[in-house]
């Protein structure tokens, strides 16, 4: 079982995670947002994938829209603690996040091949907007790269 799941220790960096998503990055013990569920690896009858699937299907049974976006996030994390003796792999979460991070800043091949040597994984949210020759523009919108 694998998802990004983030150490309690501060990167040196932590502040401007905090200021481009302070709903999102903390690294407050108490804090309960501390998983990217965007990425999970597991086996077919992972015990607690099979319980949030529960409890997923039974919120969707009686619910017919999200009532707090990092719901999922704040479940696992009840469960990790409370019920489930989980040994997580504690691993950087901000590496996934920094193409999102550097998404508007206009392209740079020295700051993409920073990103793809730190991770091949990244966690893009929705672009309402994309401005021409950005990172984001560059990587997903043309040939040339």
């Amino acid at each position: 079982f694998f998802i990004f799941h983030r150490s309690t220790k501060k990167p040196q960096d932590y502040k401007n995670w905090i200021n481009f998503n302070y709903n999102f990055f903390s690294w407050d013990e108490k804090f309960k947002v501390n998983i990217v569920n965007g990425f999970i690896l597991s086996n077919k009858n992972n015990e607690i994938m099979k319980i949030m699937q529960d409890i997923l299907i039974n919120y969707w049974k009686y619910e017919n829209k999200l009532v707090y976006y990092f719901m999922f996030q704040i479940l696992f994390d009840t469960l990790k603690k409370k019920y489930l003796n989980l040994n997580l792999y504690i691993t950087n979460d901000t590496d996934i996040h920094l193409l999102q991070y550097h998404a508007k800043d206009k392209y740079s091949d020295k700051l993409w091949n920073d990103i793809k040597n730190k991770t091949s994984i990244h966690s893009l949210k929705i672009f309402k907007k994309i401005r021409k020759h950005s990172m984001i523009d560059k990587i997903l919108f043309k040939d040339t790269i």
